[in-house]
């Protein structure tokens, strides 16, 4: 329900610009669009955060690993020496083996908080970079307005003349590499 208000929203106010730059015909305005999951796809900028990020998920992976073959050991202990131990030593690798459980509980919910925060800083500043970068580029190159194309379909048709996501990922990539 929320998504489908957004998306009328988002379709009046469309519509609302374009019939406003409709109106204005003493203006001669320049107007495009860009693929934004191409430029999401293919901006070096993202590429770099993805690595990072999966750097990151790989160091938290060997940590829960590494707590986990502990929590697997003790197990793996109790089941072989089950026969061999009084009550109190059973009772205490129990105690043990719970314990270690619920450090890896912990550290896995803790790396699962983490990971989203990572996400969002890294994937969320790279989208900044976009836009501003977007922004910019439409200034310079005297568009009044650059639509994103999603895949949800905010921009339902436009005119392959009017797409200019090859020349902005080009400049978008240049000006990341400098």
């Amino acid at each position: 329900m929320k998504n489908q208000i957004l998306v009328i929203f988002n379709l009046l106010l469309l519509l609302g610009v374009i019939g406003y730059l409709a109106l204005q015909p003493t203006q001669n305005h320049r107007i495009a669009y860009v693929r934004s999951a191409e430029l999401m796809d293919k901006y070096l900028g993202v590429k770099e955060a993805q690595l990072q990020y999966n750097k990151q998920l790989t160091a938290w992976k060997i940590g829960a690993d590494t707590l986990e073959k502990r929590v697997n050991a003790t197990m793996n202990f109790i089941s072989h020496q089950k026969n061999s131990l009084n009550d109190q030593q059973l009772k205490q690798l129990q105690v043990e083996m719970q314990r270690r459980r619920a450090d890896l509980d912990r550290y896995q919910l803790n790396i699962q908080k983490k990971a989203a925060n990572k996400e969002q800083k890294l994937f969320g500043g790279a989208v900044k970079q976009i836009n501003s970068f977007v922004e910019q580029y439409a200034k310079e190159k005297g568009y009044s307005m650059v639509l994103g194309t999603t895949n949800t379909g905010n921009l339902m048709y436009g005119d392959k003349a009017l797409d200019i996501t090859e020349e902005v990922l080009t400049a978008l990539n240049k000006s990341y590499k400098q």
